[in-house]
């Protein structure tokens, strides 16, 4: 019953076609061309961060920020370590063991 319901429709839409070529053709590029109409307005984006990242979030100050310290465009920056509290004198240098301690810790 199904296979006799397809294979009726599949025949009228083969007769439809041989016996009306260009006007199928021209019906199916219309179509086309008018639902592809809509990729004119599509904005695209460089970064895919402001696409998949919510307003306001960290991670987006965070990347402006490795942005601004890794220039290069040699790779993704995963992650930037910053360590807090260090307890020494100079809270440049991250290469204490409280400070690798405190990154252990993350």
């Amino acid at each position: 019953k199904v296979e006799h319901f397809f294979q009726n429709l599949f025949g009228k839409w083969g007769k439809i076609l041989a016996n009306y070529t260009w006007v199928v053709f021209l019906v199916s590029l219309l179509i086309a061309i008018l639902l592809s109409a809509g990729m004119a307005k599509s904005k695209g984006y460089d970064d895919e961060g402001e696409i998949w990242t919510p307003s306001g979030s960290p991670s987006i100050t965070n990347s402006d920020r490795s942005k601004i310290m890794f220039p290069s465009k040699s790779g993704y920056i995963g992650i930037i370590a910053e360590v807090k509290n260090v307890g020494n004198s100079n809270p440049d240098n991250i290469l204490t063991k409280d400070a690798f301690k405190e990154l252990d810790e993350f």
